[in-house]
């Protein structure tokens, strides 16, 4: 009976001991865009959905920030301690989350951003839990989640999409050579190519299954890997997951 009062007891303090009130806000601006070549955001929690415009001049950014705290009081003071980082150089625009970094770090501060950019840029994404979904670019594509899923349509002519804990699901509708890495650790990758693209696709997956369409021509394919080409096969898309499927459409 001791034990199981002590074990309650802990229970109930460990229940008090997180901050369960929450403060947030949404924060808009724009930057101009005329003089920029790459974009860079990061956010370490929160998703990051990106669309590119042929006739943009600026970046459009929306951040929607929040955090907890132990009371109502104290979560609206933390979230006046959250900002969003925007700086610019030598032609590059970083946007991030930003805030102190002792204190709240077992407050869950949170960045979700949701930008509109010149489809031309060049771009890389990282966030460590979240959802990153870009769409539209014609730049060259970097995105990193751990834990999250990627998603993209886009005609970005080389890409590097990687996550540890998601799914990978890309629509390449680009012309042309198409070169990178789709890499997820625990996860499927599903490929589609709308467009004309020209890629050597090889596939590969440690625990799951590897199906191809008709769109990939040439295919060979074994227990573990897939290789096969979509139209001349100019460039190379290097495909691999360790636990999950690859599905090639």
């Amino acid at each position: 009976m001791h034990m199981r009062h002590s074990a309650l007891l802990f229970l109930f303090a460990a229940a008090c001991s997180f901050p369960r009130h929450t403060a947030s806000k949404v924060v808009e601006f724009t930057v101009p865009a005329t003089a920029l070549q790459r974009l860079e955001c990061e956010t370490h929690n929160g998703g990051i959905t990106i669309t590119g415009s042929p006739t943009a001049d600026s970046v459009t950014v929306r951040a929607e920030m929040s955090v907890r705290g132990y009371s109502q009081e104290e979560a609206d003071t933390n979230l006046h301690q959250l900002e969003v980082g925007n700086e610019t150089t030598d032609g590059k625009l970083r946007l991030f989350g930003k805030y102190p970094s002792t204190g709240l770090s077992n407050c869950s501060p949170s960045f979700a951003f949701t930008l509109t950019i010149p489809q031309r840029l060049e771009v890389e994404l990282e966030s460590h839990n979240g959802d990153l979904t870009v769409n539209d670019l014609t730049g060259n594509l970097k995105s990193t989640t751990h834990n999250g899923d990627i998603e993209l349509k886009g005609q970005s002519p080389k890409v590097a999409l990687e996550t540890h804990n998601g799914n990978v699901i890309a629509d390449f509708a680009g012309r042309g050579s198409l070169d990178g890495e789709v890499t997820t650790h625990n996860g499927n990758v599903v490929l589609s190519f709308p467009g004309e693209v020209d890629a050597t696709v090889a596939a590969s997956t440690q625990n799951g299954s590897l199906k191809a369409s008709d769109r990939l021509t040439d295919a060979k394919q074994s227990r573990r890997q897939l290789n096969g080409r979509v139209g001349s096969g100019a460039g190379k898309l290097n495909v691999t997951t360790h636990n999950g499927n690859v599905s090639v459409r």
